[in-house]
């Protein structure tokens, strides 16, 4: 399982005029960038329940009407609907009316060829280990039934949005934070007795999810090597990583660590690092080695010496979505004041 709660944000630097701290977060951006969500999907496992009978649309009912539920997997791979190369499931509820005579077994009347959904009691639910979307659907209404339909299929389009109270996991890691999201569907729905009706179901519109915030701050810098990093004139940087959230990340990485000062370098090896997922407020720590020249930045002695350094850190969302390039910020560091112990 991945991260429950997160948010995204870093301070980016612009050339020369970026400030240089010890402690970095980037400001609030201005929203999530909108995803494709989109998908077909079908079967044979469709289970109806017919509900016998109804009142009429003109005497103040929602006429005849029949509950179907359907369920299918979802595809692992990077084209996968809610998030990258993750099994899932798609399961979905239909409250599909129609304004006529239930005649079992017989043609529907013409007055009762078209059908709608009942756009509170229809959804399709989206999920997978780190959470779960909901999809209210609507097509039509009592009055004006858009759906065509024969006694034993209902079919047509309409219109879905995310249901913001029904999301869960990290697609709703903070009250004030759900995804949003809406779209269009087309339907084909098998709704005869039992529970083995085909039915298709394509989904296209777009998914706004909450982002992560990254904060980063120099932890404290040491000697390595049992002190040995001391006499070559190597340092080791610890920075805190932090997601300030609203959303939570997911298989993160830190993606450069490069001097701004003269004279330092960063050790072979130390870049890209995998950091663990990070929900809203984790942080995780991570060390970076520096090599300092001979003379720069500071000459021989090194105890106490200043450098800068510009850090970037990719944080994919729930969605597997990071900015590109990744934010970056340029922070202060300070060799030990103090030589390793000498036993």
């Amino acid at each position: 399982m991945g991260p429950r709660y997160g948010r995204r944000a870093l301070l980016v630097v612009t050339g020369a005029t970026a400030a240089v701290c010890s402690v970095c977060v980037n400001p609030v951006s201005a929203g999530p960038v909108p995803q494709p969500l989109s998908g077909s999907w079908s079967g044979s496992n469709g289970y109806n329940r017919i509900q016998d009978p109804g009142r009429r649309c003109a005497d103040g009912g929602s006429g005849q009407y029949r509950h179907v539920s359907i369920e299918a997997p979802l595809a692992t791979s990077p084209n996968a609907v809610i998030s990258a190369n993750l099994p899932g499931v798609i399961r979905g509820s239909f409250d599909v009316h129609h304004d006529g005579d239930e005649l079992v077994g017989s043609p529907v009347s013409p007055a009762a060829n078209q059908a709608f959904l009942q756009g509170t009691e229809s959804h399709v639910t989206i999920s997978n280990q780190r959470g779960s979307v909901q999809l209210r659907l609507q097509a039509g209404t009592c009055t004006a039934p858009t759906l065509a339909y024969d006694g034993t299929t209902a079919s047509g389009t309409g219109t879905w949005t995310i249901d913001p109270n029904s999301t869960t996991g990290s697609y709703h890691p903070l009250p004030a934070n759900p995804s949003t999201g809406s779209g269009t569907f087309t339907l084909s729905l098998g709704v005869a007795p039992g529970a083995d009706n085909p039915w298709t179901l394509s989904l296209a519109g777009n998914i706004s999810v909450p982002q992560p915030s990254l904060k980063v701050e120099v932890a404290g810098t040491f000697w390595g090597n049992l002190g040995v990093d001391y006499a070559t004139r190597r340092v080791t940087v610890t920075y805190r990583i932090t997601n300030m959230g609203p959303g939570d990340t997911f298989n993160p990485v830190l993606t450069k660590a490069a001097p701004a000062t003269s004279g330092v370098t960063t050790m072979a090896g130390q870049i890209p690092q995998a950091l663990p997922d990070l929900a809203h407020g984790e942080s995780t720590l991570v060390n970076v080695r520096y090599q300092l020249g001979l003379f720069q930045p500071c000459s021989k002695v090194i105890l106490g010496c200043n450098f800068k350094s510009t850090i970037a850190v990719s944080m994919p969302d729930v969605l597997d979505k990071a900015t590109s390039p990744p934010p970056q910020v340029l922070l202060a560091s300070k060799a030990p004041t103090l030589p390793p112990p000498i036993s």
